[in-house]
């Protein structure tokens, strides 16, 4: 310690026997300076050193009053103001967890920076300017709890009677300003979930609102491609528990899974299309004629677009961007007016090919002629044609599963890089290069299919020791090997039919 603090050492060599406070105070100046970082052992289990380690915080970690704190000023246009430690200023505070705990409802975790609450204060929150009073103060130890008058600066209370989000800043309604919002890391972990009848579903959606508004890593949302329910998180412990708690709590039987991947459908062939509208039933009738043909993307041309649009294609919306309407009409054959509609029919076709209910994708489809009738041929009419055509010519020819391949970047101790790599093989992954980013670590990447990558965190944190790191972006799609179709095209068939079951 006195090779890092000179008071400490000019005692030190003036008198050897250093009194234990100075020794404390030294401590105290370089775990502030961060340049010492006090270590104590013990154990929760019986209680052991837990009474010196809250004894070490209140001695060596700094208090409100030794660091410096600023906000916003929202009345200012966002102007940057200094937030004082001062119980007779105007009271700013932020509500950072909310958390139901019986009897007393729900709770929110309010620490307070500047000026002062009491209980049956009004509080404004600045997120919706909504003004609410503070039903109780509470002081959490453990699971006891107890009731306060009023918190100061640095003080962390518990209040009920509000109705804020997780990250708030509240005022008392003198001032607005707010303080900088919590850091939320992205999520590395998503799960799918499901209820097993409508009844757990409805327990399901009440308990992820909760679980939602409690913990702000904790992300919900549903695929619009699946239609699944995916829950984020920290880790798949951290997802696994709140699974658990909604079978426990909430009494919903509910199943867990890897999220469905969204595979792509295309044609390996050109296949032409040659089909005609026709329907008469008194009146005015339904006539459109369309001929042309499907064709893949050359691999050139897909790599054209992805480096085009870099950035902005992912498995989501890939097919958007990859499936091109191509019209070679020359004449009159068809109206020009027509030729959009023939274009949205075969759009809506594309959304949900044979073979797995997924978006066709990498397809172009020419439209080289047709026929239209004066008085029958519409816009329906020829956007009829247009899916009869589709069903008619691609269900007929060879159409394949495409699957979503990532970029990955995993960065390793060097010692694990061999590991790695056969882990990723093991994955049917293809390891692209590598490179030493300094003498202790290596960064890894790698072309690997989307669906192989469900637990890799877990895998990675195993052959790491914790220490590796990974991030992964959308690269292609590209043909999946025939015998994983057959195993995709099966799962498709249990799927529905067990969906089938759930909606009877």
């Amino acid at each position: 310690m006195a090779d890092l603090d000179d008071d400490l050492a000019e005692s030190f060599l003036v008198d050897e026997n250093v009194p234990a406070d100075e020794l404390e105070r030294a401590i105290r100046r370089q775990t502030i300076a961060r340049k010492f970082c006090p270590v104590l052992l013990g154990s929760a289990y019986k209680n052991k050193g837990v009474q010196p380690l809250l004894d070490a915080v209140c001695k060596y970690l700094p208090s409100p009053g030794d660091r410096t704190y600023s906000g916003y000023d929202q009345s200012r246009n966002g102007e940057r103001v200094e937030i004082t430690p001062d119980e007779k200023k105007p009271f700013l505070g932020m509500a950072f967890k909310s958390q139901d705990l019986p009897p007393n409802g729900t709770l929110t975790y309010m620490r307070v920076y500047q000026g002062s609450l009491k209980k049956g204060q009004s509080v404004v929150d600045t997120k919706t300017n909504k003004r609410q009073s503070l039903k109780k103060l509470l002081r959490l130890h453990s699971s006891e709890t107890r009731e306060v008058t009023s918190a100061g600066p640095g003080d962390i209370v518990a209040c009920t009677g509000l109705d804020v989000f997780s990250g708030v800043t509240c005022t008392d309604g003198k001032i607005n300003w707010t303080m900088s919002p919590l850091h939320i890391p992205a999520p590395v972990v998503s799960l799918s979930i499901s209820p097993a009848s409508r009844e757990d579903s409805t327990k399901m959606a009440k308990a992820l609102a909760r679980f939602k508004r409690e913990d702000p890593t904790f992300i919900v949302s549903t695929d619009p491609g699946t239609k699944e329910t995916i829950v984020s998180g920290m880790g798949e412990l951290h997802l696994f528990i709140y699974a658990e708690r909604i079978r426990r709590e909430y009494n919903a039987n509910v199943t867990t899974g890897e999220p469905r991947v969204n595979f792509r459908e295309t044609t390996n062939e050109r296949v032409p299309f040659d089909y005609t509208h026709k329907r008469q039933s008194g009146g005015r009738g339904q006539y459109g004629k369309v001929t042309g043909y499907f064709e893949p993307l050359s691999y050139d041309e897909v790599q054209e677009i992805l480096t085009k649009y870099q950035g902005e294609i992912t498995p989501m919306n890939a097919s958007k961007y990859l499936t091109i309407f191509q019209n070679n009409i020359r004449g009159n054959e068809i109206p020009k007016n027509f030729i959009a509609y023939i274009e949205k029919g075969f759009r809506e076709c594309l959304e949900k090919g044979p073979l797995t209910g997924s978006a066709v994708c990498n397809l172009r489809i020419v439209l080289e002629g047709g026929k239209h009738h004066e008085v029958d041929s519409s816009e329906v009419a020829f956007k009829a044609a247009a899916q009869g055509a589709f069903e008619q010519a691609f269900y007929g020819g060879s159409p394949t599963i495409l699957q979503p391949v990532m970029n990955v970047e995993v960065t390793v101790p060097t010692d694990k890089t061999g590991s790695l790599m056969s882990g990723i093989t093991v994955r049917k992954g293809l390891v692209t290069g590598s490179e030493a980013l300094t003498d202790l670590d290596t960064l890894v990447r790698a072309k690997v299919p989307l669906r192989n990558m469900f637990g890799f965190t877990t895998e990675l944190r195993s052959i790491t020791q914790g220490h590796g790191e990974w991030a992964m972006d959308f690269h292609a799609y590209e043909e999946m090997p025939a015998d994983d179709q057959e195993s995709v095209k099966k799962q498709y068939v249990q799927r529905r039919a067990r969906e089938k079951k759930l909606e009877e």
